[in-house]
């Protein structure tokens, strides 16, 4: 382990938690179709501005809402197995600090919000993540925001979300 820990309840398994880093960016008039092209990747996930969906967390659950961005997100959720977030940091880190040109026009475009959310989903109700310095600021050098989701349940999700600038 590289000094990145989570701290859960020591009687669940791994179906119990997901966790994932996502390296992401949204505009008003995004094209996922030229961002995919730069970076020369298929994203894990994209949502076009205007487009209808239903969230499953937070304030507006359940209820129809229309998306005000377009938005491109390469994760790390369904290629990284391991339960250390670290793994899951380095794995975007290997992909972008490479792509580094690429992503420097984003991040250096006000349109562009460049982010990076550290997911962390669990059937308990106290998380704890922690990684070491080095990694969070390699991390920081590859988007304009960080954010931290945490997604806690014992009857139902409670979905918190801290935003770093």
């Amino acid at each position: 382990m590289e000094n990145s820990e989570y701290i859960t309840n020591q009687d669940n398994d791994q179906d119990d938690y997901r966790m994932s880093v996502t390296l992401g960016m949204r505009a008003l008039n995004l094209s996922t179709e030229e961002v995919s092209s730069a970076f020369g990747l298929k994203p894990t996930h994209t949502f076009e501005r205007g487009e209808i969906f239903i969230p499953k967390h937070g304030s507006f659950s359940g209820q129809e809402v229309m998306r005000r961005w377009g938005v491109w997100q390469y994760s790390s959720e369904n290629f990284v197995q391991s339960e250390d977030i670290a793994d899951h940091m380095n794995f975007i880190l290997k992909i972008f600090e490479k792509k580094a040109d690429v992503l420097q026009h984003y991040l250096d475009d006000p349109v562009f919000d460049v982010g990076l959310r550290i997911w962390f989903e669990s059937k308990c109700q106290t998380v704890g993540l922690g990684f070491e310095n080095a990694t969070m600021l390699r991390m920081l050098k590859i988007c304009n925001y960080v954010y931290f989701t945490l997604a806690l349940d014992e009857c139902g999700y409670e979905e918190c979300n801290i935003r770093f600038l």
